[in-house]
């Protein structure tokens, strides 16, 4: 699943953005159509600039954190599809909901619960095991795709067989076997004229070998297997390599990882083409095409040995870095899938981990999670050595922070644990600091506050204080800890230290902090104040952190300080 992927197609198809256009292109045309809308819809542009991987500058975008800029492209998203379909109707189709990543299905969500009174169609297909929260909406509707009734099935086959007398007792061994399934029976059919079973044209075909003779397979994935087996060699070999590429694929990524060996590339795709293997789906600004089903790609695919399967998800690795070699940001979980399928283990750690923070600057922990952790795995397949070990522990302090907005705490001290272990043995103080930093954090939002205050102050120890981002961080969790405990005057030369520290331009920095911690050490530090009794000190200090937040207008900011102002008062 790659987050967001859905809505950035969306978008690319309602922009009209070519693949190959540069940044500079995709702003001005993303620009002029936003204006050709509303002139209120100017202030959308970074986050559709966002979804489709060209770089923001505006200063406001980057003073936002990863969820704001969540919610901002969810609701920017949402109220340019309202605009367009003010100019004319909107139908917007989302298929195969059961595969969905959790981003697209909030942006769907959002976009459900606005529905009413806009002009758009919303057209969606899933799965019965898929669930969603729609049901109660007066304005959705339901239509079950239920298996073909007895009468139907004979009915479709009527179509595609025609009404020999011969073909009776066919069509009752189709329908029994299928059991209301159309793709089942349609495959079937055509599985029979291949094998000369059937002969004629279509609604015209009659019996050409005796019914004993005819054997329906007992599922349809053995009957597509034995239908690519029925193919040349050189069809089958073009069918097989295309499925490892993925549902859909574009000719010239075919033709790069088939070189030589492919032949006449375009006669084999016509061939699939008439056979419905596949379908084309895309001319511009390169032809592109979709296998029929889902299932035919998955079956061609496990009908491959795994060393080809291997060798071929390292070649498209090769051919995807060059092809798109000017793209590679926006292909990062393509490279990544194909690099660990690949076994190219080097690049699959470096790709897994592009994409993990991809996710994660975009506020989609989940799927980092599954990103930093195979990248472990992939990690885990290279010699063992210092680098190894010590990436090993900066993936799984990537993987902490992914899995902290998840409150998965077990996972956060497992993963800390042994890479404390690595980074004792590795002898890496700065390294050490940091996983006693996160042990710190952790106990602090476990209520172990003694456990809390000891590992930050042994964080503290290791570092020196010649890491300012670390000793910054490592001194927001002991004020807070020491305050919730009434350790107020040790909490508040705690947080002093960073006020005296974050001056300049460090004031309106995050120092990666999902908050800014000029405003968050200002904040604590004036409720120690006002427990203590020290007003003065803490009233000008409230005023300083109540104008900055301002100044930055962070909303989190602001209304921290206003708490922090207010029980100061």
């Amino acid at each position: 699943k790659t987050t967001w992927m859905p809505v950035a197609e969306l978008l690319r198809t309602l922009f009209q953005i070519d693949d190959r256009a540069d940044p500079a292109d995709i702003r001005d045309q993303v620009s002029a159509r936003l204006s050709a809308l509303d002139a209120s819809l100017a202030d959308v542009l970074p986050a559709v600039l966002w979804l489709l991987d060209v770089p923001v500058d505006e200063g406001g975008w980057k003073a936002l954190d990863p969820e704001q800029r969540r919610q901002a492209t969810l609701d920017g998203i949402r109220r340019v599809l309202v605009w367009q379909s003010r100019q004319r109707p909107l139908l917007l189709v989302f298929e195969n909901l059961h595969w969905i990543d959790a981003e697209t299905q909030t942006f769907l969500n959002r976009l459900v619960d606005g529905l009413r009174g806009t002009r758009i169609l919303l057209l969606v297909s899933y799965r019965p095991e898929y669930h969603h929260g729609w049901a109660s909406k007066t304005y959705y509707s339901q239509v079950r795709l239920d298996p073909l009734a007895p009468g139907t099935a004979e009915a479709f086959l009527q179509t595609l067989l025609g009404d020999a007398p011969d073909l009776v007792p066919l069509k009752e061994l189709l329908i029994e076997r299928a059991q209301g399934n159309p793709f089942f029976l349609e495959e079937s059919v055509r599985t029979l004229v291949e094998t000369k079973m059937v002969v004629g044209s279509r609604g015209a075909f009659h019996l050409a070998r005796p019914l004993s003779a005819i054997r329906v397979p007992a599922s349809v994935q053995t009957l597509l297997a034995a239908r690519i087996d029925r193919l040349s060699p050189e069809e089958k070999k073009l069918l097989q390599s295309a499925a490892v590429i993925g549902r859909e694929f574009s000719l010239p990524l075919l033709q790069a990882i088939m070189g030589s060996e492919g032949g006449d590339l375009g006669d084999g795709i016509a061939r699939l083409q008439a056979a419905e293997f596949l379908f084309e789906s895309n001319l511009f600004p390169e032809i592109e095409y979709t296998f029929k089903h889902v299932l035919t790609q998955e079956v061609a695919y496990d009908s491959l040995l795994q060393d080809k399967r291997r060798a071929l998800h390292a070649r498209i690795l090769d051919a995807l870095e060059e092809l798109a070699a000017d793209r590679l940001a926006s292909e990062t979980e393509h490279l990544a899938h194909h690099a660990f399928r690949g076994e190219v283990w080097d690049k699959a750690v470096r790709y897994l981990r592009q994409a993990g923070a991809r996710s994660l600057a975009r506020s989609a922990s989940r799927e980092a999670v599954g990103f930093f952790e195979q990248a472990l795995t992939a990690l885990d397949r290279l010699p063992s050595d210092p680098a190894q070990m010590a990436e090993g522990i900066d993936i799984r302090l990537d993987l902490r922070q992914a899995l902290v907005p998840l409150a998965d705490r077990a996972r956060i001290l497992d993963h800390m644990r042994t890479a404390e272990s690595m980074a004792r043995s590795l002898g890496d103080r700065r390294r050490l600091s940091w996983i006693a930093y996160a042990q710190a954090h952790y106990h602090y939002l476990s209520d172990d506050q003694a456990r809390a205050q000891e590992t930050g102050q042994f964080a503290l120890e290791l570092t020196g204080g010649d890491d300012v981002v670390l000793t910054v961080g490592v001194n927001v969790v002991l004020g807070y800890s020491l305050h919730v405990t009434g350790n107020y005057r040790k909490g508040a030369e705690v947080l002093r230290r960073n006020v005296d520290v974050l001056t300049g331009d460090l004031l309106r920095e995050r120092l990666g902090h999902p908050a800014f911690p000029s405003i968050t050490s200002r904040e604590r530090l004036v409720r120690c104040l006002g427990e203590l009794g020290e007003f003065a000190e803490g009233l000008r200090l409230g005023e300083e952190g109540m104008r900055l937040a301002d100044e930055i207008d962070h909303p989190t900011s602001i209304a921290a300080m206003c708490m922090g102002y207010g029980t100061l008062h």
